[in-house]
């Protein structure tokens, strides 16, 4: 099993959120083997998701069909996914079909003491399932702010209460900078010390530092976080506002009403924006931020291959800020 000194160097990790980015990222690997693909519970999920229609075993076969990309569930747990449930028939599913596993509790059990036990809990329950599983605990700062000190108890009583080869299969913990997105915005101030101080716990723990929220920042401050030491970055909001940037360019205006009524009519956008957002007057924000939603429904017909090498080449340079120079 991999672990902290053998694990492969991936320095990004990048959303599937929808058919044609997914298979760009495929593409960009092939080049590039720093990346990773994560997807959440609401992306792809056992019998759910927007994304192509794909449930986790059909997303699976058409990844591995192509790649051996290494393939995260993002955001694992309770009420992760489109419904209110424990999360664990998901996570059971989930040890046939990715590499790494989020135990992310912490939406639904705030409290530290019981979010430990459950992450506890889970583990130990998967990697009865699947001894060579990996794992990525803690969460971001959106759904459940870690100061340094409670960031250290969590993997202090994750090394007391879980054996060692069971803590070894722990290869990453969130940290968090400051930052969180709202919309096409990260949000919130960027946090050196912090920063530098929890990846600095992460390494004596032997676990790979993770921040999530890496959309939409100056590549600078890209390079400063893995000048700090990071060893990874979650992105996903970012590239799926790239395509949809690229259809609005394409498009004419029959269909970007067509796909601003498609985003509407699925609400999905409403955790994006504050209550003052006036989406009518906002068409293009709405569907650069929410258009992935919908994406599996609207027909491009002859644009298609147009979206789709615009998409790539846009991605492709948007990838390369996360090398570690």
């Amino acid at each position: 099993m991999a672990n902290y000194n053998t694990f492969q160097p991936i320095t990004c990790y990048a959303g599937a959120m929808t058919y044609n980015t997914t298979s760009i990222l495929l593409e960009y690997y092939r080049e590039n083997p720093h990346i990773g693909i994560i997807s959440s519970r609401r992306q792809i999920d056992t019998n759910s998701g927007y994304v192509n229609h794909w449930n986790t075993k059909t997303f699976h076969s058409y990844v591995r069909s192509r790649s051996k990309i290494v393939l995260e569930r993002d955001h694992g747990g309770p009420s992760q996914g489109d419904m209110y449930d424990d999360g664990l028939d998901s996570f059971v599913n989930d040890v046939s079909f990715f590499d790494i596993i989020h135990i992310d509790p912490w939406k639904q059990e705030p409290d530290l003491e019981r979010g430990i036990e459950y992450t506890v809990d889970y583990i130990n329950k998967l990697y009865d399932l699947n001894n060579n599983i990996l794992f990525e605990v803690g969460t971001e700062q959106a759904i459940r702010p870690f100061s340094v000190e409670e960031l250290e108890y969590l993997l202090a009583k994750l090394k007391e209460k879980l054996s060692p080869p069971i803590f070894e299969g722990i290869i990453y913990c969130v940290i968090q900078s400051g930052t969180q997105i709202i919309g096409d915005v990260n949000t919130g101030a960027f946090c050196p010390e912090k920063t530098r101080k929890m990846i600095e716990l992460c390494n004596r723990y032997r676990v790979l530092s993770k921040d999530h929220n890496g959309d939409y920042i100056d590549p600078l401050l890209i390079k400063e976080r893995y000048s700090l030491g990071l060893h990874a970055i979650n992105i996903a909001p970012e590239i799926a506002h790239i395509e949809s940037s690229v259809i609005l360019d394409i498009i004419d205006n029959n269909k970007r009403q067509e796909i601003f009524d498609k985003c509407i009519s699925s609400h999905r956008w409403e955790k994006w924006f504050d209550k003052d957002f006036d989406p009518q007057v906002n068409i293009n924000k709405l569907i650069q931020c929410c258009g992935h939603y919908v994406s599996s429904d609207i027909e491009l017909g002859d644009l298609q291959s147009k979206v789709i090498d615009e998409t790539r080449h846009r991605l492709f340079q948007f990838l390369s800020n996360f090398k570690k120079s």
